[in-house]
């Protein structure tokens, strides 16, 4: 196999010990991204990625910054994304082994060209993949509670959770909301790996739009700090929804109480599994108490075969 070539800058910064100037942070990352269409969780993901990422206090400190893969003949060139943030995100593939094997073990060179600051050298030595064994999901009625969404009440999304990978020293949960199209955030919550409800308070999403759910689970290594920065390795996985949010003092019809468009006995049996368990999807006639006068409002739409 073709050996990795090394810069003279690099080195030197290996014989002298050259400082990292004002690098603070740098990190690679391994990313599947899963999108899921109904109830059922995805069991993998669509296409994976890897993504490397510097921090500098000022974007003209290094001119330049790049990571060497092992066994790579070039390096990776990050861009410079925002004032002293240096990124770059490679490959799509469709295949987790094939991620892996395009990028694989072992030790990452990361050169920062001379500046404001001297030239720079930092390394992260990659030890085995961190994956959890599949992406995470939205689970419970989340999927069809999401697609007609009232703003003035309480969301609840129910997820899976995942166990820490053997090795990973932080593992964690993410939820956010962005509404789209102008791809605004309108919600975020971080939590660990047990995380299994997230609540998005009334007001939080706005009417009238379409919003976009992210679910991610992450187990990362994150290793000493090198002369200063920080450094860490990702193993993460995203999964996406789409959701519909209702037009301002609109509510959901709640003969279609499952949201699958149709109006027959599966509404029936979710409207019963939501009321019995006390959930707040099954106050239909939205007079804050889950009650016998919800089970009579949901039968009257239901026997008309809707709202209208």
């Amino acid at each position: 196999m073709m050996q990795r070539p090394i810069r003279l800058a690099s080195l030197l910064a290996m014989l002298c010990g050259v400082s990292h100037g004002q690098v603070y942070t740098y990190d690679i990352s391994y990313v599947g991204i899963a999108s899921q269409h109904d109830a059922s969780p995805p069991v993998a993901a669509d296409y994976y990625y890897f993504s490397a990422s510097a921090g500098c206090f000022s974007d003209d400190d290094h001119s330049f910054v790049s990571v060497w893969v092992p066994d790579s003949i070039s390096p990776l060139d990050l861009n410079l994304v925002q004032p002293g943030r240096w990124a770059t995100t490679y490959g799509q593939y469709a295949d987790r082994s094939q991620l892996l094997a395009e990028f694989p073990e072992g030790e990452y060179l990361f050169d920062f060209g001379e500046g404001n600051q001297p030239f720079a050298f930092g390394s992260i030595n990659r030890g085995p993949s961190l994956f959890s064994p599949q992406p995470p999901g939205f689970i419970d009625g989340t999927f069809n509670a999401c697609q007609a969404i009232d703003t003035t009440q309480d969301l609840t999304l129910r997820l899976t959770t995942f166990t820490p990978s053997p090795g990973a020293t932080t593992s964690s949960t993410l939820v956010v909301a962005f509404s789209l199209p102008e791809f605004q955030q309108v919600f975020i919550v971080f939590g660990p790996s047990s995380l299994s409800q997230v609540t998005v308070p009334a007001g939080s999403l706005p009417p009238d739009k379409q919003v976009l759910f992210y679910l991610g689970h992450f187990n990362r290594s994150d290793l000493p700090p090198e002369n200063g920065p920080t450094r860490s390795i990702g193993f993460d996985y995203y999964t996406l929804i789409y959701g519909d949010t209702l037009p301002a003092g609109g509510t959901p019809c709640p003969a279609d109480f499952n949201q699958d468009g149709g109006i027959d006995g599966a509404d029936v049996d979710a409207f019963y599994a939501a009321w019995e368990a006390g959930e707040d999807s099954a106050d239909v006639n939205q007079d804050g108490g889950i009650d016998g006068s919800d089970v009579d409002t949901f039968f009257v739409a239901w026997e008309n075969g809707g709202c209208d």
